[in-house]
Protein backbone atom coordinates (compact mmCIF):
# COMPACT_ATOMS: atom_id res chain seq x y z
CA UNK A 1 0.00 0.00 0.00
CA UNK A 2 2.73 2.53 0.57
CA UNK A 3 3.82 2.45 -3.32
CA UNK A 4 7.33 1.01 -2.71
CA UNK A 5 6.89 -2.79 -3.99
CA UNK A 6 4.81 -5.13 -6.45
CA UNK A 7 4.24 -8.68 -5.56
CA UNK A 8 3.68 -10.76 -8.44
CA UNK A 9 3.85 -14.49 -9.89
CA UNK A 10 6.65 -15.86 -12.34
CA UNK A 11 7.31 -19.41 -13.34
CA UNK A 12 10.20 -20.51 -12.53
CA UNK A 13 11.24 -23.76 -14.37
CA UNK A 14 8.03 -26.19 -13.57
CA UNK A 15 6.83 -24.00 -10.57
CA UNK A 16 5.17 -20.94 -10.14
CA UNK A 17 6.35 -18.45 -7.56
CA UNK A 18 5.79 -15.62 -5.35
CA UNK A 19 7.87 -12.68 -6.01
CA UNK A 20 8.47 -9.11 -4.96
CA UNK A 21 9.99 -6.23 -6.62
CA UNK A 22 11.30 -3.67 -5.21
CA UNK A 23 10.81 -0.54 -6.92
CA UNK A 24 13.74 1.76 -6.12
CA UNK A 25 15.91 -0.62 -6.36
CA UNK A 26 15.00 -3.17 -9.12
CA UNK A 27 15.52 -6.04 -7.10
CA UNK A 28 13.09 -8.69 -7.54
CA UNK A 29 13.52 -12.14 -4.75
CA UNK A 30 11.87 -15.26 -4.80
CA UNK A 31 9.20 -15.33 -1.49
CA UNK A 32 7.23 -18.45 -1.54
CA UNK A 33 6.87 -21.29 -4.04
CA UNK A 34 4.37 -23.69 -2.42
CA UNK A 35 1.80 -22.29 -4.58
CA UNK A 36 -0.69 -24.33 -7.48
CA UNK A 37 0.48 -24.42 -11.21
CA UNK A 38 -0.23 -21.73 -12.87
CA UNK A 39 -2.45 -21.28 -16.10
CA UNK A 40 0.35 -19.66 -17.82
CA UNK A 41 -0.07 -22.30 -20.51
CA UNK A 42 -3.34 -22.12 -21.17
CA UNK A 43 -4.18 -19.17 -23.94
CA UNK A 44 -7.85 -19.26 -22.22
CA UNK A 45 -7.60 -16.97 -19.28
CA UNK A 46 -5.86 -14.53 -20.78
CA UNK A 47 -4.00 -12.54 -17.76
CA UNK A 48 -6.10 -14.61 -15.04
CA UNK A 49 -3.30 -16.64 -14.83
CA UNK A 50 -3.57 -17.05 -11.16
CA UNK A 51 -5.98 -16.37 -8.80
CA UNK A 52 -5.75 -12.41 -7.11
CA UNK A 53 -3.68 -12.20 -4.23
CA UNK A 54 -2.88 -8.84 -1.99
CA UNK A 55 -0.96 -7.12 0.73
CA UNK A 56 -1.95 -6.70 4.22
CA UNK A 57 -1.80 -3.00 5.26
CA UNK A 58 1.16 -3.69 7.00
CA UNK A 59 2.97 -3.69 3.48
CA UNK A 60 5.09 -6.69 4.72
CA UNK A 61 2.95 -9.87 4.21
CA UNK A 62 0.69 -11.13 1.14
CA UNK A 63 -2.61 -12.87 1.22
CA UNK A 64 -1.85 -15.71 -1.74
CA UNK A 65 -3.98 -19.02 -2.68
CA UNK A 66 -2.38 -22.47 -2.97
CA UNK A 67 -3.03 -26.04 -2.77
CA UNK A 68 -6.73 -25.23 -1.72
CA UNK A 69 -6.10 -23.09 1.29
CA UNK A 70 -5.19 -19.70 2.13
CA UNK A 71 -1.85 -18.30 3.43
CA UNK A 72 -0.23 -15.40 4.79
CA UNK A 73 3.16 -15.06 3.50
CA UNK A 74 5.67 -13.15 5.62
CA UNK A 75 7.26 -11.66 2.22
CA UNK A 76 10.86 -10.95 4.35
CA UNK A 77 11.45 -14.40 6.04
CA UNK A 78 9.39 -16.56 3.43
CA UNK A 79 7.41 -17.87 6.36
CA UNK A 80 3.75 -18.56 5.81
CA UNK A 81 1.42 -19.35 7.98
CA UNK A 82 -2.40 -21.01 6.76
CA UNK A 83 -5.36 -18.43 7.05
CA UNK A 84 -8.44 -20.58 8.21
CA UNK A 85 -11.53 -20.35 6.51
CA UNK A 86 -15.05 -22.01 6.20
CA UNK A 87 -17.55 -21.70 3.20
CA UNK A 88 -20.91 -22.11 3.05
CA UNK A 89 -22.16 -22.87 -0.41
CA UNK A 90 -24.97 -24.43 -2.12
CA UNK A 91 -24.30 -25.90 -5.63
CA UNK A 92 -27.71 -27.30 -8.11
CA UNK A 93 -26.55 -30.61 -9.69
CA UNK A 94 -27.76 -30.67 -13.06
CA UNK A 95 -27.95 -33.81 -15.19
CA UNK A 96 -25.61 -34.18 -17.80
CA UNK A 97 -27.24 -35.12 -21.58
CA UNK A 98 -26.15 -38.63 -22.62
CA UNK A 99 -26.35 -40.02 -26.24
CA UNK A 100 -26.25 -43.61 -26.50
CA UNK A 101 -22.68 -44.62 -28.97
CA UNK A 102 -22.48 -48.02 -30.30
CA UNK A 103 -19.01 -48.68 -30.97
CA UNK A 104 -18.94 -51.64 -33.16
CA UNK A 105 -22.54 -50.76 -35.57
CA UNK A 106 -23.56 -53.39 -38.50
CA UNK A 107 -23.93 -50.55 -41.25
CA UNK A 108 -21.48 -46.99 -41.23
CA UNK A 109 -22.33 -43.86 -43.02
CA UNK A 110 -19.26 -42.63 -45.07
CA UNK A 111 -19.16 -39.33 -44.49
CA UNK A 112 -16.13 -38.27 -46.67
CA UNK A 113 -14.43 -39.74 -49.71
CA UNK A 114 -11.35 -38.89 -49.87
CA UNK A 115 -8.57 -39.55 -52.36
CA UNK A 116 -10.34 -40.18 -55.38
CA UNK A 117 -8.81 -41.85 -58.03
CA UNK A 118 -10.79 -42.07 -62.43
CA UNK A 119 -9.97 -44.65 -64.57
CA UNK A 120 -8.59 -43.31 -68.01
CA UNK A 121 -11.58 -44.07 -69.75
CA UNK A 122 -14.13 -42.20 -67.34
CA UNK A 123 -15.96 -45.21 -66.28
CA UNK A 124 -15.37 -46.13 -62.83
CA UNK A 125 -13.96 -43.99 -59.64
CA UNK A 126 -11.84 -45.46 -56.81
CA UNK A 127 -11.87 -44.17 -53.85
CA UNK A 128 -10.85 -43.81 -49.99
CA UNK A 129 -13.86 -44.31 -47.11
CA UNK A 130 -13.35 -46.07 -43.69
CA UNK A 131 -9.98 -46.91 -43.94
CA UNK A 132 -10.14 -48.56 -47.37
CA UNK A 133 -10.46 -48.32 -50.96
CA UNK A 134 -12.92 -48.99 -53.27
CA UNK A 135 -14.45 -49.36 -57.08
CA UNK A 136 -17.18 -47.84 -58.27
CA UNK A 137 -19.39 -47.37 -61.78
CA UNK A 138 -19.44 -43.73 -62.68
CA UNK A 139 -23.09 -45.06 -63.56
CA UNK A 140 -23.90 -45.55 -60.14
CA UNK A 141 -24.20 -48.82 -58.17
CA UNK A 142 -22.62 -50.02 -54.91
CA UNK A 143 -19.49 -49.62 -54.20
CA UNK A 144 -17.17 -52.67 -53.73
CA UNK A 145 -13.75 -53.20 -51.99
CA UNK A 146 -10.58 -53.30 -54.04
CA UNK A 147 -8.73 -55.26 -51.74
CA UNK A 148 -9.39 -57.46 -48.85
CA UNK A 149 -6.54 -56.85 -46.67
CA UNK A 150 -6.58 -55.33 -43.03
CA UNK A 151 -4.13 -52.25 -43.32
CA UNK A 152 -5.39 -48.92 -43.74
CA UNK A 153 -5.05 -48.08 -47.58
CA UNK A 154 -5.33 -44.71 -49.20
CA UNK A 155 -4.28 -42.47 -51.99
CA UNK A 156 -5.11 -44.39 -55.39
CA UNK A 157 -3.09 -43.24 -58.78
CA UNK A 158 -4.39 -45.42 -61.55
CA UNK A 159 -2.17 -45.66 -64.49
CA UNK A 160 -1.97 -43.65 -67.99
CA UNK A 161 -3.37 -47.28 -69.42
CA UNK A 162 -6.11 -47.86 -67.05
CA UNK A 163 -4.77 -51.52 -66.35
CA UNK A 164 -2.79 -50.99 -62.86
CA UNK A 165 -3.59 -49.27 -59.52
CA UNK A 166 -1.09 -48.22 -56.86
CA UNK A 167 -1.87 -47.18 -53.87
CA UNK A 168 -0.28 -46.73 -50.26
CA UNK A 169 -0.98 -48.49 -46.67
CA UNK A 170 -0.26 -48.16 -43.38
CA UNK A 171 0.19 -50.21 -39.91
CA UNK A 172 0.98 -49.18 -36.98
CA UNK A 173 3.97 -52.07 -36.44
CA UNK A 174 4.82 -52.51 -40.17
CA UNK A 175 4.88 -48.90 -41.24
CA UNK A 176 3.90 -47.37 -44.65
CA UNK A 177 4.25 -49.39 -48.02
CA UNK A 178 4.02 -48.30 -51.33
CA UNK A 179 1.58 -51.21 -53.57
CA UNK A 180 0.73 -51.38 -56.78
CA UNK A 181 -1.97 -53.62 -58.25
CA UNK A 182 -4.22 -54.46 -61.09
CA UNK A 183 -6.84 -52.03 -61.65
CA UNK A 184 -9.33 -54.41 -59.97
CA UNK A 185 -7.03 -54.94 -56.54
CA UNK A 186 -5.76 -58.89 -57.74
CA UNK A 187 -2.28 -59.18 -57.85
CA UNK A 188 -1.08 -56.68 -55.14
CA UNK A 189 3.10 -56.10 -54.89
CA UNK A 190 4.59 -54.54 -52.28
CA UNK A 191 7.25 -52.07 -54.16
CA UNK A 192 8.42 -50.27 -51.59
CA UNK A 193 8.21 -50.03 -47.31
CA UNK A 194 9.19 -47.24 -45.01
CA UNK A 195 9.14 -47.13 -41.18
CA UNK A 196 7.57 -43.89 -42.12
CA UNK A 197 4.50 -43.11 -44.07
CA UNK A 198 5.04 -43.09 -47.73
CA UNK A 199 2.47 -40.49 -49.66
CA UNK A 200 1.12 -39.64 -52.86
CA UNK A 201 2.37 -42.01 -55.68
CA UNK A 202 1.76 -40.88 -59.46
CA UNK A 203 2.96 -42.50 -62.70
CA UNK A 204 4.79 -41.15 -65.03
CA UNK A 205 3.34 -40.09 -68.28
CA UNK A 206 4.29 -43.29 -70.17
CA UNK A 207 3.11 -45.72 -67.36
CA UNK A 208 7.18 -47.01 -66.91
CA UNK A 209 7.81 -45.32 -63.68
CA UNK A 210 6.28 -44.55 -60.34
Amino acid sequence: RDGKRIAFVRRVKQKPVLFVFDIATGEQRPVYDNLDRDLQADFVPQGAYYPKFGWFPDNRHVAIWGKGKLYRVDTETGAAAEIPFRVHARHRITLPARFPQELAPARVSARAIPDIAVTPGGKTLVFHAVGHLWRQALSGGTPQRLTDTTAFESEPALSPDGGSIAYVTWDDEKGGSLIIAAADGRSPRTLATSRGPIRQPAFSRDGTRL
